[in-house]
């Protein structure tokens, strides 16, 4: 199921790869992903079978309110999607907000955390790069 998820997200990427070029990346971008425990404190590492929130804060720098669906996705070291969530939000002109998304890892291992925003499912632009961070589960 996660391979699948997987080969949905590259084709997805794909399709929005021409609309890379003339993206405003810097009009809204979310910050690296990294993760936190349930209280906001942000984890060096991870532990296998146990929550985590892996979180990103998305900076909206225009004058204008702005509605995005961001994308966090888990890749392990063999480069294959083991989470894939979005969640649909807005920001205010000028602000930022943060974003978390519940994980419970179930191998350790190193993985490869994935960030990015398009503008909606029904207007897919992307509005900003893929950003990423490595950590790792124990």
């Amino acid at each position: 199921m996660y391979h699948q998820a997987s080969e949905i997200l590259i084709i997805f990427l794909g399709m929005l790869a021409i609309q890379n070029a003339y993206a405003d990346y810097q009009s809204i971008a979310p910050t690296p992903p990294s993760i936190t425990d349930s209280q906001g404190n942000v984890l060096s590492r991870g532990i296998q079978e146990e929550l985590v929130i892996i979180s990103t804060d998305v900076y909206n720098n225009q004058d204008k309110y702005t509605p995005f669906v961001v994308f966090i996705e888990a890749r392990d070291e063999n480069d294959v999607t083991q989470y894939l969530q979005f969640q649909i939000g807005a920001a205010n002109p000028n602000d930022h907000i943060k974003v978390g998304i519940s994980w419970t890892p179930e191998q350790a291992g190193n993985y490869q955390l994935r960030t990015f925003l398009i503008k909606s499912f029904t207007d897919p632009i992307l509005l900003s790069a893929i950003y990423t961070s490595s950590i790792v589960i124990e």
